[in-house]
């Protein structure tokens, strides 16, 4: 009986040891990850004063984007999954009288994300990039109509994950997107890139 009582207690022991070992994280793989981000730019000067007449003079521009996503672990620290995009641009006069412009741009696609770090670690670098297909409507003053357009938007981005706890993170990243949007009607397409920064949350479900 001695004998058969150390081999449970050993058994036992091994069993729970490899548990230990066994225990998942936020990115290990099987996980699901769902974020939710945003992003606020503000930018104006003589580059983005459009050519109206003399009397109108052009407030800031402002941008803001929120982007929710949802992605799954197929491999340890590798993620892919697909977002949603809806963002808002606009520019008013310096009285805030006359609209100028205004788009309103939805978009869907896929994206992949890659982890950097150790397991018990409180921060996560990462890199990250996406491709989606986009629609936007687009109001102007010197036309007066609405402006219907679709396009792509390439975008990387790097950052990091802040832990709080196992199960969800705040995420600082920088990104650099690249946008292509052709008026409907119209064959030649326009492209522009933006530089910015986006804060999100993230819960992970293991």
């Amino acid at each position: 009986m001695p004998h058969v009582y150390r081999l449970s207690v050993m058994f036992t022991l091994f069993f729970f040891v490899a548990e230990l070992k066994a225990q998942r994280y936020a990115f290990d793989e099987g996980s699901v990850r769902l974020s939710l981000s945003v992003n606020y730019a503000n930018y104006g000067g003589r580059l983005y004063q459009p050519n109206l007449t003399a009397r109108i003079e052009s407030d800031r521009i402002t941008e803001f984007s929120i982007r929710p996503s949802v992605a799954y672990f197929f491999f340890e620290r590798l993620a892919i999954g697909a977002d949603l995009t809806y963002a808002t641009v606009g520019q008013n006069d310096k009285n805030n009288v006359i609209s100028i412009f205004s788009r309103t741009t939805w978009g869907a696609g896929g994206n992949a994300s890659y982890f950097f770090g150790a397991r018990q670690s409180p921060i996560f670098p990462f890199i990250s990039a996406s491709y989606s297909y986009q629609s936007s409507t687009e109001q102007e003053f010197e036309r007066g109509i609405d402006v219907r357009s679709t396009g792509t938007s390439f975008r990387i981005s790097g950052g990091m994950a802040i832990m709080f706890g196992k199960q969800a993170s705040l995420n600082v990243e920088a990104f650099y997107r690249v946008d292509s949007r052709q008026v409907r009607g119209i064959a030649q397409s326009q492209s522009g890139n933006v530089l910015g920064l986006e804060v999100g949350a993230s819960l992970y479900i293991f």
